[in-house]
């Protein structure tokens, strides 16, 4: 009897193993598959990438979760990223470690041109982030800047377009006042009047990211371009200049400050990204500014 009960467990249990390991290996076939999907969407040019979607910490999440894991956070933030069809939410982290080196192995193998152009984007749109780029003064508070995701609303001066940056209000409408630092270090590479930006300023990043400040009131004393710049410093002060040929026209609209966020700047592959996530993340790296006097 006790060698029937053997056979008996012993036909039962190998069968149930193998099902098990088929069940393991399809879960696994599966998630590298199901983001191997994701991956082929347009690469860099494709709105879910465009959208920068970190909504709920996600960002800061995904920094942490490299450093735990003793990982390149470009290759943890593009990998859970496409795995998450480009919206990670810090609220709902549920990529374990070993989850991420099965979905970076496969994405290595199937797709590795196309992988590497989305974590060479993320990197050049987020590793030389520092800080928030208005700066706390004594002029104001917190409550006294606001902003929305507007990334994509509809223009009209010059056209129709869709506004391809993210507007910080002043509610207190002053020019002048609020100090406009760089977010990032790097170098001037665009400076002076543009009809849309009016008084812009845009800083190229070391990792190749472009940041453009616009309709700034004035610039800090001696900025010129190919000035190299560090992250947190004066760029110049918020205004209402542009929409216009004229230079130096204001008032055509409130006070502000237009951030943009652009890969490949001033070739035919320029990609614009929607900053609100990242103003998000930076909101919690906010310098103090003090006035001094120009000497």
């Amino acid at each position: 009897m006790g060698k029937h009960l053997k056979g008996a467990l012993f036909r039962f249990a190998v069968p149930t193993c193998i099902l098990g390991l088929m069940i393991l290996l399809l879960h696994d076939f599966f998630l590298v598959n199901t983001s191997y999907y994701q991956l082929a969407h347009d690469t860099l040019s494709g709105e879910d990438f465009r959208n920068m979607s970190f909504p709920d910490g996600g960002l800061a999440c995904l920094y942490a979760l490299a450093g735990q894991w003793e990982e390149n956070p470009y290759d943890v933030i593009t990998t859970a990223m496409i795995d998450a069809g480009y919206r990670f939410a810090g609220t709902a982290r549920a990529l374990s470690h070993l989850q991420f080196e099965q979905l970076y192995a496969g994405m290595q193998n199937q797709k590795p041109v196309e992988y590497r152009k989305l974590r060479n984007g993320y990197e050049a749109a987020l590793a030389d982030l520092r800080c928030f780029p208005v700066l706390k003064s004594a002029a104001w508070n917190p409550e006294r800047l606001y902003y929305e995701n507007g990334w994509g609303d509809l223009r009209t001066y010059g056209g129709e377009r869709p506004h391809e940056g993210i507007d910080l209000m002043d509610r207190e409408n002053t020019r002048g006042i609020l100090p406009v630092v760089s977010m990032t270090d790097g170098t001037v590479t665009r400076l002076g009047w543009l009809e849309l930006g009016g008084w812009r300023v845009g800083v190229t990043s070391p990792s190749g990211g472009y940041f453009y400040y616009a309709h700034l009131a004035s610039y800090a004393e001696g900025l010129k371009e190919g000035a190299e710049v560090k992250a947190g410093q004066l760029l110049g002060f918020m205004g209402d200049s542009g929409y216009s040929t004229v230079e130096g026209t204001t008032g055509n609209f409130d006070v502000h400050l237009h951030v943009g966020i652009y890969l490949n700047a001033g070739t035919s592959e320029e990609v614009s990204l929607n900053p609100y996530w990242i103003l998000k993340y930076l909101e919690g790296k906010t310098i103090e500014y003090q006035y001094r006097e120009v000497r």
